[in-house]
């Protein structure tokens, strides 16, 4: 792989935020990111979008093209379809109601706090995997400079998601939490899988008999010509429907900085 290939792609595609939406990309890094990279759009206060990475440049090549898609996405829409998710205050304490009746042991705070980790876990999750899923298939298409570190991050995250499937997760947590997150990881290594010719990706999701789930998760994408693919909106929409998550959530407009 060459590493100053990975980086000229990726400086194109910063280069194709900035003009898309009229807005430059600043790059931070930060090692005490718990995730890889972080993507937060412009708004009135910070007139610029804040692509954060936790590795080295070079090998974070191919996470900060995939933040900055997650950009282009939400500026090829129009202004005023560009919204952005926010959790429910109902929905936040009916996780909380749940996971006291699962864990007695656990006292208010803590209750509190493993409330909030879940929750905007999940909603981060909703957020981010079917959209990101159209943003992978799209840099694979289009920038084969990246495609071994994507080979790479893919490989890794959808190993790692494979934790979920615990059966001790069933005792811990609520199970809409539990069941929705395990869907979200079938599909994404079912997709995973498919993308870099790697089967192996699929079967712990194959055998916990979560296939058919995922690949309805993933009937919901690449339904639309171009390359933005499917509307953010309308694919949570469908995902949250399918997961049991529909009013979990809402939307609310997104806070841009005057052009």
């Amino acid at each position: 792989m060459s590493t100053h290939l990975a980086q000229q792609a990726t400086a194109e595609i910063l280069a194709r935020v900035e003009q898309v939406s009229g807005h430059p990309v600043i790059l931070v890094r930060d090692t005490t990111l718990t995730t890889l990279a972080t993507v937060k759009p412009a708004t009135p206060q910070q007139p610029s979008h804040i692509v954060r990475y936790r590795d080295d440049p070079a090998p974070a090549a191919y996470q900060i093209a995939f933040e900055c898609g997650f950009l282009l996405r939400l500026f090829a829409l129009p202004p005023a379809e560009r919204v952005q998710l926010i959790g429910t205050t109902a929905a936040r304490q009916s996780v909380a109601r749940d996971l006291r009746q699962l864990r007695a042991d656990l006292g208010a705070p803590m209750v509190e706090r493993v409330t909030d980790l879940i929750y905007d876990g999940l909603m981060l999750q909703l957020r981010s995997c079917g959209p990101g899923i159209e943003v992978d298939s799209h840099l694979f298409a289009q920038y084969p400079a990246l495609r071994e570190l994507q080979a790479a991050t893919m490989t890794q995250q959808a190993q790692t998601n494979a934790a979920t499937l615990n059966p001790d997760l069933d005792r811990q947590f609520p199970p809409a939490v539990v069941q929705a997150s395990r869907a979200m990881n079938s599909a994404y290594a079912l997709f995973a899988a498919e993308l870099l010719g790697r089967p192996h990706l699929a079967v712990p999701y194959q055998s916990a008999g979560l296939e058919s789930v995922g690949r309805e998760l993933l009937a919901v994408l690449f339904t639309d010509a171009g390359a933005a693919g499917t509307p953010d909106r309308q694919i949570i929409t469908a995902w949250a429907h399918t997961l049991g998550l529909s009013g979990w959530y809402d939307w609310i407009p997104l806070a841009e900085p005057a052009s």
